[in-house]
């Protein structure tokens, strides 16, 4: 095989290296459905059977199959409550979002606590542009689960953040609610970091930087980010000692690490943001 190399060539390799994996569980999943699909031909009456292969399907982007088999299966077991989940979950996984409405409003309106119809309500809500009701949802939802993901209190900021009475400030207070309960994770950290810098609060920006940095191995990301935020605030001395910081770790590093690329788009970031400052814009 003669692979041509560009800038994109390490993701060609990576590619070539996992699409026989690829292939292989696509391959078992269609192995499986066959399976199965032999059984319900014997035994078109087993609910079983049908639930099992709308999950495979599901799992193979079959959305179409996955829907008709849970149809035939509720057709067979008309009194299970249950469908409505398992059809709105669905819906979900395949952006069918308003069609996902239908099924999990059903099905809360027998179980309205149930967390995981509530959460996949709440994103089919914020995608459908209904903020206040994805609002809710998620604050409903997220205090109740007991293993806590850190994607949940993102997408419960988010829609916050969308929201025109809640905003950014909410949302940053969900975040903190965060970790509070699962820590300081990096990612929630950012999240609320980015909903400071839009309320133009750098003063908790700055603050959470500061932590960012405590916590970080290597520095110089979180001293440009730093010194872009001492900028915006008109700090501009500090901004300068600050990116100059950056040169200093940069050049302090071994030769063979000091001229990966990365490192030196660091340098050369911050380089430009000092030539900004020496020779402001008219």
């Amino acid at each position: 095989m003669r692979i041509s190399w560009s800038k994109s060539g390490s993701t060609t390799l990576l590619c070539i290296f996992l699409l026989p994996h690829l292939l292989c569980a696509h391959g078992n999943l269609h192995k499986e459905i066959e399976t199965l699909s032999a059984k319900i031909e014997v035994s078109p009456l087993n609910v079983d059977l049908w639930l099992e292969r709308a999950g495979l399907s599901r799992q193979h982007r079959d959305y179409d199959g996955a829907f008709r088999d849970l149809v035939s299966a509720r057709e067979l077991d008309p009194n299970a409550a249950h469908y409505d989940f398992l059809l709105g979950r669905l819906m979900v996984q395949a952006r069918w979002y308003k069609s996902a409405l239908f099924y999990l409003n059903r099905f809360l309106k027998n179980k309205p606590g149930d967390v995981d119809a509530l959460l996949l309500r709440a994103k089919a809500l914020y995608v459908t542009f209904e903020i206040f009701e994805s609002c809710r949802d998620y604050d409903l939802a997220i205090p109740m689960l007991k293993s806590p993901q850190p994607s949940h209190f993102l997408e419960q900021a988010r829609a916050h953040a969308s929201h025109s009475k809640t905003g950014p400030k909410v949302a940053i207070g969900r975040l903190e609610q965060g970790m509070r309960r699962i820590g300081a994770v990096a990612t929630l950290q950012e999240a609320a970091l980015q909903y400071e810098l839009r309320l133009r609060d750098f003063t908790g920006a700055l603050a959470r930087v500061d932590q960012l940095l405590s916590d970080a191995p290597r520095k110089e990301r979180w001293l440009i980010q730093k010194g872009q935020i001492l900028l915006r605030a008109e700090r501009i001395d500090e901004a300068r000692i600050v990116f100059n910081n950056v040169l200093e770790l940069v050049d302090a590093l071994p030769k063979v690490v000091r001229n990966r690329p990365i490192n030196q788009d660091l340098k050369q970031t911050a380089e430009a943001f000092l030539l900004e400052i020496e020779v402001p814009n008219n």
